[in-house]
């Protein structure tokens, strides 16, 4: 809770943060786009909210319930 009170600080004043996170809550709650990547690759790049209502890759859309992504590796 603390670093999130942090990051929406840091925010008000227009910085940019980049955020590594695993945690699909806390991206959902913090980020305006979401990167996905996964086995060193991004696979997207979009609006968090797209990103969760309609993935672009089957990477993302098994991560966001809750598979592991990297079964996905080409």
């Amino acid at each position: 809770a603390e670093v999130e009170r942090i990051v929406r600080e840091i925010r008000t004043d227009g910085t940019r943060i980049l955020m590594v996170t695993h945690n699909l809550g806390q991206a959902t709650r913090l980020a305006d786009d979401i990167a996905f990547m996964s086995a060193g690759r991004i696979w997207e790049h979009t609006p968090t909210q797209q990103f969760f209502r309609q993935p672009g890759s089957e990477a993302a859309r098994l991560f966001i319930q809750g598979e592991l992504p990297w079964r996905m590796v080409l």
